[in-house]
């Protein structure tokens, strides 16, 4: 081989590689982007509750203010001491801390499943 070709090889070479670290510091940003999104939608799947209804499986509920009572469908606010009172049906229904009824989980119990 001549001089000259290994000298041509080597400057192809070296063009394919500095190719191949501007392609791999463009996907290593692309990555990183794409870490920072997908945590941000845990986050906010994690913060939201998914609730099943009559005929709808996908109804999110984001606040844990608005507690419907499982017989009369009234809405009703939390009282005092985690329990609630339906003012249609004078019923107290213990509720735990991280779920509002017994038809609805947080989104992390599923996940988790």
């Amino acid at each position: 081989m001549s001089h000259q070709k290994i000298i041509d090889e080597n400057q192809q070479k070296s063009l394919e590689i500095e190719e191949l670290q501007q392609k791999n510091l463009r996907l290593s940003v692309k990555n990183e982007t794409n870490e920072v999104k997908m945590k941000q939608l845990v986050d906010k799947l994690a913060n939201s509750k998914l609730s099943i209804d009559e005929g709808n499986y996908s109804t999110a509920c984001t606040s844990q203010q608005e507690i419907q009572c499982l017989i009369c469908g009234k809405s009703i606010e939390p009282g005092e001491d985690q329990s609630i009172r339906c003012p249609l049906l004078c019923n107290q229904l213990a509720q735990r801390a991280s779920t509002v009824s017994s038809m609805q989980w947080e989104a992390s119990e599923i996940l988790n499943s």
